[in-house]
């Protein structure tokens, strides 16, 4: 990797490059470091002790998020050379490479369970294919509950990323974890859901003689959202247009919710196309698959060996017209929990809800210091959010934060992933 400074680190860059005010850049030292953001293309900004640069990757082109690297060469723009690292980032990273081919965005997902939701033909699929289907449903929360604070806590407790954590702590102590926090988990909703459509006939739809009239059974749900069962008992949406078929075959591709990459907003999709509820619970199988590994590449990059201050989370959230996705990223800088320094915390998200397009934000806290800075690519959502400044300050102040900074701009940030303004400034 070829080493330059940023304008972060410029003022102390001539003197780290010579090795004057660090001895650790000397040739032949083994540096410690890891990977900020991949821009898009093929540089990389590195944090490298203690300075912020930028780098042209190996040839590989594959830098470990955590990495040690060999000085080859100083100067003003010194060479380094990746360290084998044998040990868990080896299994992280071999992990990483199996599942980054089958991951998708979870729309696909979500465009199948809505359009099942509103297809009476669903009431005749087998019971263990209607049951996971409930408790999928049941495991999204609604967009007006997720405004409460303890709402959105036990929807991230249950996004996936915490399910063989909560298991080992019920087979330690079964009655101080809650029910919920398991059978509600989102990647556990999708497991149960892979196996029962694994197990549905591939080819034709069987209709039994006489249909079941009760719809899915429904468990009890964690919070108070519309049930599978009443959606079910609606009328039928109207098909899908061939350019709505169109539209979805040319989505734009999900990148993976790896974290040196910028937050992407998922936009709802067209209900699919399928003549009856089997043909497209089947062609569900697929997406269930790819949003279980995505979720496992989340894991994987929240692994201490991988990432030990920062990891990334995909809520699904639900409204009266279908489901939306709120990404979100949060890193703590400093030195962790153990540290005696102030908290600073950066949140990243990003959010696409219909007829507003995408939205992003940016909230740091500095100890009781909050900076927020909110982007809406459409003028109207612009005017939407600055008309709800005043209501978000309220919120912040009451709960003992000091604002210091609320601004709302349109497009979006300029290299988003969640990391301290200042890096938006950084150049070559």
């Amino acid at each position: 990797m070829i080493v330059q400074p940023t304008q972060l680190a410029a003022l102390d860059w001539a003197a780290a490059a010579a090795g004057t005010l660090s001895g650790p850049w000397k040739v032949g030292s083994i540096v410690s470091g890891r990977v900020l953001e991949q821009l898009l293309g093929t540089r990389l900004i590195l944090q490298i002790n203690g300075l912020t640069v930028m780098a042209d990757p190996p040839s590989s082109g594959q830098v470990p998020r955590q990495f040690q690297a060999k000085v080859m060469s100083g100067g003003a723009q010194p060479v380094l050379e990746l360290v084998s690292q044998p040990g868990k980032n080896m299994m992280v990273a071999a992990a990483l490479r199996e599942r980054l081919p089958q991951q998708d965005g979870l729309q696909p997902l979500l465009a199948d369970l809505h359009a099942l939701a509103r297809m009476p033909g669903a009431r005749t699929l087998p019971e263990p294919v209607r049951v996971t289907l409930a408790r999928l449903e049941a495991s999204i929360a609604d967009r007006h509950d997720v405004l409460d604070p303890d709402v959105l806590r036990d929807t991230l407790r249950r996004g996936g990323l915490q399910l063989e954590h909560a298991l080992m702590q019920q087979a330690r102590a079964p009655a101080r974890l809650p029910a919920t926090q398991i059978d509600y988990d989102l990647k556990g909703a999708l497991q149960r859901l892979e196996q029962a459509l694994q197990r549905l006939p591939q080819n034709t739809a069987t209709t039994p003689a006489n249909p079941p009239t009760a719809a899915f059974p429904v468990p009890a749900t964690p919070t108070a959202a519309v049930s599978f069962a009443s959606i079910l008992a609606q009328t039928t949406a109207p098909p899908a247009t061939p350019s709505q078929a169109a539209s979805t075959t040319a989505r734009p591709e999900v990148r993976p919710p790896l974290l040196q990459l910028p937050l992407q907003a998922q936009a709802r999709l067209p209900a699919p196309l399928a003549d009856d509820a089997l043909t497209l619970a089947s062609g569900m199988l697929k997406h269930v698959e790819a949003a279980l590994a995505r979720i496992e590449i989340m894991q994987l990059e929240a692994h201490p060996a991988a990432s030990p201050q920062a990891w990334m989370i995909e809520v699904p959230v639900r409204d009266d017209d279908g489901f939306d996705v709120l990404q979100l990223r949060f890193e703590q800088e400093g030195g962790g929990a153990q540290s005696q320094e102030t908290p600073r915390w950066t949140l990243g998200f990003t959010l696409e809800p219909p007829g507003l397009g995408a939205i992003h934000g940016q909230i740091r806290l500095r100890g009781a210091q909050v900076h927020v800075d909110l982007w809406a690519e459409r003028d109207t959502a612009v005017q939407a959010l600055e008309e709800q400044t005043s209501v978000l300050s309220q919120l912040l102040e009451a709960s003992g934060l000091e604002l210091v900074q609320l601004r709302v701009r349109q497009g979006a940030p300029l290299r988003h992933t969640g990391h301290g303004h200042s890096l938006l400034d950084a150049s070559a």
